[in-house]
């Protein structure tokens, strides 16, 4: 997967444009692919994930290709600044329950 200088991926900057991000992830070949896209890290930590996080729906959507069995491990995920997903979700309810 080709990176930038800030180690950001094309799903790390299709993230200004949701439906871009969604069709670029169901061209990858399979769940695990998807997976990796969404928790590769920039120069910062963040995931795609992380980014997603300020967006209800787009996370949601983007959530729903975490493999079930990875889900518990994915919300750990710290970027450099210390916080995991439930860190940033943490004061909206609805992320919370997504999560």
């Amino acid at each position: 997967m080709q990176q930038d200088a800030n180690k950001r991926t094309i799903f790390h900057h299709a993230i200004k444009i949701p439906t871009l991000l969604i069709t670029l992830l169901l061209r990858l070949p399979d769940e695990n692919s998807r997976f990796q896209a969404l928790i590769k890290r920039d120069i910062h930590g963040a995931t795609v994930l992380h980014q997603s996080i300020n967006c209800l729906e787009l996370f949601q959507a983007l959530w729903s290709y975490v493999p079930a069995k990875k889900r518990q491990a994915t919300t750990m995920l710290k970027d450099f600044d210390g916080n995991n997903l439930l860190h940033k979700a943490a004061n909206n309810y609805l992320l919370i329950s997504c999560i």
